[in-house]
């Protein structure tokens, strides 16, 4: 049975997961991966949740504040094992109910253009595609989106 912890940053199975995330990331991108890996270190505060099944992580999902009304959701990963089970779904959607209660109004991410099943997923779950801003303005393979939080 999957429970959900919810944790923050410094939690050992997070840092883990977010380990295997960027070793997939790598073995599908090779060296472009590299290009990202700066931006994806995990300095900032985040609100993570874990999934945990055995007493075992075996997904995560985290965000951290952009502003006062906005956050980025990051580091979503479910272990290859476990995958179409919507683990993501449930693990992103409890991370919006947080960040409901804590104020915020907007959530932002960023996946690669090719990532068709995550980009299903979070189409699914009301976010739309806008232009990309930021780290990522110029940037030909990677995809940002929106949700309105106040939908929820």
């Amino acid at each position: 049975m999957m429970e959900l912890k919810l944790t923050d940053e410094s939690n050992t199975d997070f840092q883990k997961l977010v380990q295997d995330l960027e070793q997939e990331y790598y073995d599908i991108h090779g060296e472009i991966a590299l290009k990202y890996k700066e931006y994806n270190k995990i300095t900032d505060p985040h609100v993570v949740l874990l999934a945990i099944e055995n007493k075992k992580p075996i997904a995560c999902g985290s965000f951290k504040k952009i502003n006062e009304n906005s956050i980025e959701i990051k580091r979503v990963f479910v272990n290859k094992n476990h995958r179409k089970q919507g683990m993501a779904t449930e693990i992103i959607k409890k991370l919006e109910e947080i960040a409901v209660k804590q104020g915020y109004v907007y959530s932002f991410l960023e996946t690669g253009k090719e990532n068709i099943a995550a980009i299903a997923t979070y189409e699914k779950l009301g976010y739309l595609k806008i232009e990309n801003t930021g780290f990522f303005k110029e940037d030909e393979i990677c995809l940002s989106m929106k949700k309105d939080l106040r939908s929820l």
